[in-house]
């Protein structure tokens, strides 16, 4: 609560098939601010594009909340559902002369605006409903015609406009389905919002969704427009330039916690490095929100999934290691190997690509060639030398063994045991040596020797 009055926010996603880290991240700003605050924290389906909402892009909103344990009050609203309220605002404001049948046909309007700049100046804005023909019509609201209009935004500061720059926007399709802009303000108010937080892609709507409010003579909710999410080349994030749905991030590896780490951090400064929820709550305030974009940084995101890979038990990691991914690889075998994949991984999926060499059959045909500059090892390291290092399964025993043979010959051992990793592994990053070697019937391992250099 702020004052007497119970804070009430919502995340109004609409289903589009994927969960963007934007909307992720607005998100999860709604419901720390409401949570600190002891306020709500409510869901909003805008289900009215039927096409692009079905029941499947709906489950991907609630298996990603979930995902972050945001738990919301009360029930899901689904927007088509409020149809009917939302012609009934529209027909108000017709019969109170806050708006007016336009009956312009499409080329029509593409001269008004070529002749306007864009602008729509309806010529039915101000002709009594007794000269008007029997043609399909839309209804438009209208909007001011002098005077500025200004958004007193926690995030952005206060944003001003002229009026002039709005024009008479439809709120009434000539089929009576009501736009984006009059049910979100409209299902905004009946559900007693106090708090819009959201993309500052949604500045504009903002201007234009006041308009409504004023024509209704309803209180505005308090605004806050979070700055855009870009890539490392200043795009903004998105399915054509890279990863954007969460479920991305999830399958390349990234732990809940940490993308709900990063992403609250995108905009928002604390100087704690890792919070757990709890710890969010509690520390999140909305004016430390900056007003800039935030820029991925896919660095920070791996430093941070590392610190929560190291933390999490072995057994959770096993269990993501499968998850949606077939392999030949026995879960046993995972298991041994945990202690020493987490904490040489950044994500789960680098663990699936260090074991890779597992899957003879992925060896066969995947491996990559030796580099050309341990070429000259294969006359060091013969058949004989290759088997005996086998023996050693001791980390401390086998490199000093690979020390000997380094020092013996000349080269370095770095050398030395990039050689056995590419004969065994067939990439130069694994997990230790000697917990490869254990990992494989040493039958196995001769018989790859014997393919690569025999």
């Amino acid at each position: 609560r702020k004052g007497s009055v119970m804070i009430k926010c919502r995340f109004a996603p609409s289903p589009t098939g994927f969960l963007h880290i934007g909307n992720v991240r607005t998100a999860l700003f709604n419901y720390l601010f409401a949570r600190h605050n002891n306020g709500e924290f409510h869901l909003r389906i805008e289900d009215t594009d039927k096409e692009r909402s079905t029941k499947q892009a709906i489950d991907v909103i609630f298996d990603g909340l979930n995902t972050f344990g945001l738990e919301y009050d009360g029930e899901v609203i689904y927007q088509s559902n409020n149809s009917e309220r939302h012609k009934e605002v529209a027909v108000d404001l017709l019969n109170s002369g806050k708006a007016y049948k336009c009956f312009h046909t499409p080329d029509e309007l593409d001269e008004i605006r070529e002749e306007n700049k864009g602008k729509v100046v309806s010529k039915w804005r101000d002709v009594d409903s007794s000269l008007h023909p029997d043609l399909p019509y839309v209804i438009r609201i209208k909007s001011p015609s002098d005077g500025s209009n200004t958004i007193h935004d926690i995030i952005q500061g206060d944003v001003t406009i002229n009026n002039k720059e709005l024009d008479d926007m439809i709120i009434l399709r000539s089929d009576g389905s009501p736009v984006y802009q009059l049910a979100v303000v409209v299902d905004d108010h009946d559900a007693g919002i106090t708090h819009v937080i959201r993309g500052d892609d949604h500045l504009t709507n903002t201007f234009r969704q006041n308009m409504i409010y004023d024509a209704m003579n309803w209180n505005k909710p308090t605004y806050g427009h979070l700055p855009l999410i870009m890539d490392s080349d200043g795009h903004k994030v998105s399915k054509r330039t890279g990863a954007a749905s969460i479920v991305d991030f999830f399958d390349m590896g990234y732990l809940p916690i940490t993308m709900m780490n990063y992403l609250v951090k995108l905009g928002w400064s604390d100087e704690q490095e890792f919070f757990t929820k709890e710890e969010l709550i509690n520390k999140f305030d909305i004016n430390k929100v900056g007003s800039s974009p935030s820029r991925l940084d896919m660095k920070k995101l791996n430093f941070i999934n590392g610190h929560y890979i190291s933390e999490t038990d072995d057994d959770i990691l096993v269990d993501m290691f499968y998850k949606e991914y077939i392999c030949n690889i026995p879960k046993e075998v995972i298991k041994i190997m945990m202690p020493s994949l987490k904490v040489r991984s950044k994500t789960i999926d680098e663990m699936r690509s260090m074991v890779e060499y597992l899957d003879f059959d992925w060896w066969i045909t995947n491996r990559e060639d030796l580099p050309s500059k341990i070429e000259n090892i294969k006359s060091v390291i013969t058949k004989t030398i290759f088997d005996d290092i086998l023996e050693f399964s001791n980390n401390d025993e086998l490199m000093s063994k690979l020390k000997k043979i380094s020092e013996d010959n000349g080269i370095k051992l770095k050398d030395v045991a990039a050689f056995i990793r590419y004969t065994i592994c067939g990439k130069g990053i694994s997990p230790p040596l000697d917990v490869v070697i254990n990992s494989l019937d040493k039958e196995n391992i001769k018989e790859r020797y014997d393919i690569l250099h025999s």
